[in-house]
């Protein structure tokens, strides 16, 4: 009888021993999975799909660049790229003595605070509470329209003045002459380059991944958006009363 009774504990206590491990992990807060996100799955194929996109831009900017780089050591592109930086410099340099006799001008001094002023008021009253009574609600419109107006009307009457300014100066006219022309003789070149981009094998295949890529990513975004208006749009269940 006590050979079967010490039988007995031991194995009680084998499987106590067996079981605590478990109970323990489940006691254990620290041991459990975090809640996987029931658009995980949705928010991932977006991600990748953004990182496919990218990866697609930047192979069909190396095909283009390719391409580019067999024109642009030729002589008349390094010569057009020489003219084109030399009539933007006559330019900037013709260009700085008309903006400062407009900035010694009064009345485009004059034009320029009142603008500045329009602006800041028109910034200070959007960010003031909409009123509550009509009539109230009514000046402050008014009000809104008068200062907008007046940042409108200041810019169109300021861009004039600087228009008129460039197009008296004969320096400056000259200028423009030169750097219209260098970069007509630039469009020009570049073109050659879209020719050829037009039946390049490496460009058209990057373009074609990046077409796909974007449809890809298109595609994605909507199945996200549609498993997202469920969550969005389930009520929460209120809290049940205890009896």
């Amino acid at each position: 009888m006590r050979a079967l009774w010490r039988l007995c504990t031991l194995s009680a206590f084998l499987a106590l021993s067996v079981g605590a491990p478990a109970v323990r992990a489940q006691s254990n807060p620290g041991s459990a999975q975090p809640p996987v996100s029931p658009l995980a799955a949705q928010r991932k194929a977006v991600a990748d799909a953004v990182t496919a996109v990218n990866q697609a831009r930047s192979q069909l900017a190396q095909a283009r660049a390719k391409v580019s780089s067999t024109f642009e050591t030729k002589d008349d592109w390094i010569a057009a790229k020489k003219a084109l930086i030399a009539a933007q410099a006559h330019y900037d340099a013709a260009l700085k003595p008309v903006l400062a006799a407009l900035q010694a001008n009064p009345d485009y001094q004059k034009l320029l605070d009142h603008r500045k002023a329009a602006q800041a008021s028109l910034q200070a009253m959007q960010s003031q509470p909409r009123a509550a009574d009509t009539e109230d609600q009514k000046a402050q419109d008014e009000q809104l329209n008068q200062a907008a107006g007046d940042v409108v009307n200041d810019g169109y009457a300021l861009n004039k003045m600087e228009e008129d300014a460039r197009n008296s100066d004969g320096d400056l006219g000259t200028a423009k002459e030169e750097l219209t022309d260098a970069k007509k003789t630039m469009d020009d070149l570049q073109a050659q380059v879209t020719a050829v981009l037009q039946v390049d094998p490496d460009y058209l295949a990057a373009q074609q991944q990046l077409t796909s890529a974007q449809q890809q990513l298109a595609a994605a975004r909507t199945a996200l958006s549609g498993a997202e208006r469920p969550q969005r749009t389930t009520p929460s269940r209120a809290p049940t009363r205890s009896q």
